[in-house]
């Protein structure tokens, strides 16, 4: 197997960001959901509640933060560093750190989105991977929903396409890292993985939401609750929860690129 694609969405819920090579980290991929939006009531933004956040294209440069979307002018930002611009704010039920971004960045934001919003840089507040999620002793990782890294299977993609009778966009699940060569869904049973000089261990697999219903080029939430309703009922014919992808924790800082062999190095299968 080989590693087809490596995406970091810097901004939380905003398009990917290829990247290749890239080092991998401890917390996983550097810059990778290490900003996110809060509202009034200190509460993150993602693209559930907000499709139009999926459109902006977020970047770092060095120490600075790029923000674009098609209609709108370009914004160019200090990352925040001073630690006085410390923050506490909820991710879901989560209470997590952060640093404020300049007023710059906060309007920008607000109307680009139409919404009183602030913009928050994790710097070296990383938080947790909870023992429910399937965390051990300092694991940490940055704004992600649950893990470092989000994997996903070239073959079960397709094989979902199958199902539903027309391709699957693959960005639609929002992955860091796409592995062709194997087959479907075989992913499901992977234990520890090893790309380029970096290995892994499998966190869990990754439970699916409607956000896999917005379509990563438009924004546009689709009707039917596609691709969710078929996965939902595939899983249901194999007695599985709903879930599509893995979640992999670094074991060892390293280097990965597009082109690296993947190697399963243990499999429950």
């Amino acid at each position: 197997m080989k590693l087809s694609d490596i995406y970091i969405y810097p901004l939380k819920s905003c398009t990917a960001q290829e990247v290749s090579p890239t080092r991998v980290l401890p917390t996983g991929i550097p810059f990778d959901r290490s900003i996110v939006a809060i509202n009034e009531r200190n509460q993150t933004l993602t693209g559930r509640e907000c499709q139009r956040l999926t459109l902006i294209s977020a970047k770092i440069n060095g120490n600075s933060l790029h923000l674009s979307i098609e209609e709108n002018n370009p914004l160019i930002i200090d990352l925040p560093s001073d630690e006085q611009r410390l923050i506490e704010f909820k991710l879901f039920r989560n209470k997590v750190q952060g640093l404020l971004f300049d007023k710059k960045a906060s309007d920008w934001i607000s109307d680009v989105l139409g919404m009183n919003l602030r913009l928050v840089y994790i710097k070296e507040h990383y938080r947790p991977i909870t023992p429910k999620r399937g965390g051990t002793n300092n694991e940490r990782m940055a704004y992600a929903d649950a893990s470092p890294i989000h994997v996903i299977l070239k073959e079960s993609v397709a094989s979902l396409g199958t199902e539903l009778n027309h391709d699957i966009n693959p960005m639609r699940f929002r992955p860091n890292l796409i592995i062709s060569g194997g087959k479907p869904f075989e992913e499901d049973h992977w234990e520890t993985v090893r790309i380029g000089n970096s290995e892994f261990r499998v966190q869990q697999k990754c439970e699916r939401c409607i956000f896999t219903t917005i379509d990563p080029i438009t924004s546009v939430k689709d009707d039917a609750m596609e691709p969710l309703a078929t996965l939902a009922g595939f899983r249901k014919k194999r007695n599985e929860g709903l879930t599509f992808g893995i979640y992999l924790v670094p074991l060892n800082e390293g280097l990965i690129k597009v082109g690296d062999t993947v190697q399963i190095t243990t499999s429950n299968q």
